[in-house]
């Protein structure tokens, strides 16, 4: 909701998420996306262990990650 952007009530949600059910995941966001693409590369940067894999696919831009 444009109302809780930018206040970390995401970025709390998505961790506590990855943090809770742990192990591999992928994500994508819209090639053009480049906000929900910031928003995703600190979150996973935060919770992953330090090996991401991003790849470009029909439009989307894939994360694989591991969490920690």
């Amino acid at each position: 909701m444009r109302k809780f952007r930018r206040t970390g009530v995401g970025q709390i949600a998505a961790e506590h998420i990855f943090q809770q059910y742990g192990g591999e995941w992928e994500l994508h966001q819209l090639e053009n996306n480049v906000p929900a693409q910031r928003f995703w590369d600190k979150v996973i940067d935060e919770i992953s262990n330090g090996t991401i894999t991003v790849k470009m696919e029909n439009g989307k831009r894939y994360q694989r990650f591991a969490c920690k």
